[in-house]
């Protein structure tokens, strides 16, 4: 699970902790949070965001590198949520699951 168009992360992270906690209603799962630029957490049945933030610049073609996340090469899916335009090139291995973020209308 990884967390991340035009408009800054900040503006749509009040939507991530219900993401997550949709994904954690599936049985017999195990978590694994990262970040493109960190581990969060290793394999846990519940996922914690921690005191994590949002940032920016989001560079999710990093998470493709097997060396530096090789939690995500034993995982029958990644999630990823973001609002990142970036985010096609994941979506090529079917393992994957993009969780698209959008502002909220007013």
């Amino acid at each position: 699970m990884a967390i991340d168009t035009s408009f800054p992360m900040h503006a749509v992270w009040s939507q991530v902790p219900g993401v997550l906690a949709a994904l954690q209603t599936q049985r017999y799962t195990l978590f694994s949070l990262i970040t493109d630029k960190t581990p969060i957490h290793t394999w846990q049945p519940q996922l914690d965001l921690g005191h994590l933030q949002p940032y920016a610049p989001r560079a999710l073609a990093q998470m493709l590198d097997q060396r530096r996340y090789p939690g995500i090469v034993v995982a029958d899916q990644v999630y990823v949520v973001t609002n990142a335009a970036n985010r096609t090139a994941l979506a090529k291995d079917k393992r994957w699951r993009i969780v698209p973020l959008q502002p909220v209308a007013p």
